[in-house]
């Protein structure tokens, strides 16, 4: 079974972290699944990802969606409040 992993960013921090150790445990406890990281450019992350045993995917996204992420949620931190 084929699993696509989405990051919204090609490079490394915390979630891309952890992201890399759910590839590999996934390599490692769940053989059958085939992990294909998805990324808005290649990057550190892409070459990670492959080094880890996934697939990667390039596919360049929209502004709105590339510049999402947790930093993007302190900007808008005083809306939510």
């Amino acid at each position: 079974m084929r699993v696509a992993l989405l990051s919204v960013s090609a490079e490394m921090g915390g979630s891309e972290a952890v992201l890399l150790e759910l590839i590999r445990g996934l390599r490692r406890l769940a053989p059958d699944v085939d992990p294909v990281v998805v990324v808005p450019r290649d990057g550190l992350l892409a070459a990670r990802a492959r080094q880890a045993g996934a697939g990667v995917r390039v596919l360049p996204m929209p502004a709105a969606l590339a510049g999402f992420g947790e930093w993007s949620l302190q900007r808008h931190a005083g809306f939510a409040r």
